[in-house]
């Protein structure tokens, strides 16, 4: 039997104003279990039966987990709409839906409290007006709602350590590579497995022989790559540090690491350990070094400082044959090392050409005194 003791937060709205929400994380829940239609249809119920007003459209995260709120824009826009103060009652299905992981559900409550905005669910025996023993209850019941998927958190993990200790890797596969189904498994172990990507890891193998001239460097086997089809999402040549990390990658040899577990796989090399061996010397010898024996085309990188976010300027080249054809084919490009991460340094992209010369024309402003000549 559900009780529910209601008391206006925002006490001077005469007509309560409401917000709901629903999520679905599976789509057998949303086929078979409670669907999102179902959500809803108990959520105007429930507004109705509080005299209350929907203020608006009632906000839908499908198909999403529970366990994490910056993967969730609905509920994201929630707590912004909420933040104007002006919000009675978030009602949902139950608190599951708002989180699945006790501290997230804990921290949205208490943001919702400072709004002035208190969490309806429509299942479980909780007196709304949050009392002591209320708060006790709703958050017992938001570590109830953690245990599962703590527990399939945990049975992934187990069945994935039985899997790589049987030689087969768990995860998704670097590049070069490609998860696919076993035609003839041998066990639960083989099902899916790991095989080289046909159409990359011919060049994968020709990057690791190139660097091990030393005749290269990292950017200009981006370069090579790029050429050749091997590129990153978007389309552009892959970021420096991926590709410092597929040379560091000693998955490419044979030998897997996850999860603190090593060991030799059963995925066809790559390269063998020798050219490995070669390439992590070089990486080594050229990172202790620092960039004063490192063969730079980027004279500014790592001097430069961003003026908004105060992180160091990086470079790149753009390369596009066609529509970069008046300037051989590509364009160097400073940027801040902020740009593109989270949390977004909102600086923008400068041609190498333009930034030196701003740079120049500061430098020749510089004029030292007789003093430091002497």
């Amino acid at each position: 039997m559900e009780t529910q003791t209601i008391e206006t937060f925002n006490s001077s709205n005469p007509i309560p104003k409401c917000l709901g929400y629903d999520r679905v994380s599976t789509m057998n829940q949303k086929n078979n279990g409670l669907s999102l239609e179902t959500q809803k249809t108990k959520i105007l119920e429930k507004v109705e039966e509080l005299g209350g007003e929907l203020t608006e459209e009632i906000y839908e995260d499908g198909g999403i987990t529970g366990t994490s709120i910056e993967k969730r824009p609905a509920i994201q826009a929630v707590l912004a709409r909420c933040g104007k103060g002006d919000i009675d009652y978030l009602i949902v299905q139950d608190s599951s839906r708002v989180s699945r992981n006790t501290l997230g559900y804990l921290v949205i409550k208490q943001t919702l409290k400072k709004y002035g905005t208190a969490i309806i669910p429509l299942t479980g025996a909780i007196s709304v007006d949050m009392g002591p023993m209320g708060d006790v209850m709703d958050e017992m019941i938001a570590v109830v709602h953690s245990i599962v998927p703590r527990l399939t958190s945990y049975k992934v993990k187990q069945t994935g350590a039985e899997k790589f200790k049987a030689g087969f890797y768990p995860s998704v596969a670097p590049l070069g590579y490609l998860n696919v189904v076993n035609k003839n498994p041998s066990s639960s172990y083989d099902k899916r497995i790991i095989e080289p990507n046909p159409d990359i890891a011919p060049f994968i193998t020709q990057a690791f022989k190139m660097y091990a001239t030393q005749e290269h460097t990292i950017f200009s086997i981006r370069e090579y790559l790029h050429k050749n089809g091997v590129r990153g999402k978007t389309g552009r040549p892959l970021a420096y540090s991926l590709m410092h990390n597929i040379l560091r990658s000693s998955f490419y040899y044979g030998w897997m690491k996850w999860g603190g577990h090593e060991g030799m796989g059963k995925h066809e090399p790559l390269i063998d350990k020798k050219t490995f061996d070669i390439v992590q010397n070089i990486l080594s010898r050229r990172g202790e070094n620092g960039i004063r024996q490192r063969k730079h085309n980027f004279l500014l990188r790592g001097v430069v400082f961003c003026n908004q976010c105060g992180r160091r300027f990086t470079a790149e080249w753009h390369v596009n044959a066609k529509k970069f054809a008046s300037r051989g084919g590509r364009i160097g490009y400073y940027h801040c090392a902020g740009v593109g991460r989270v949390g977004k340094c909102k600086s923008t992209y400068i041609e190498t050409e333009e930034l030196e010369k701003l740079v120049e024309q500061e430098v020749a402003k510089l004029e030292f005194t007789q003093e430091f000549i002497d």
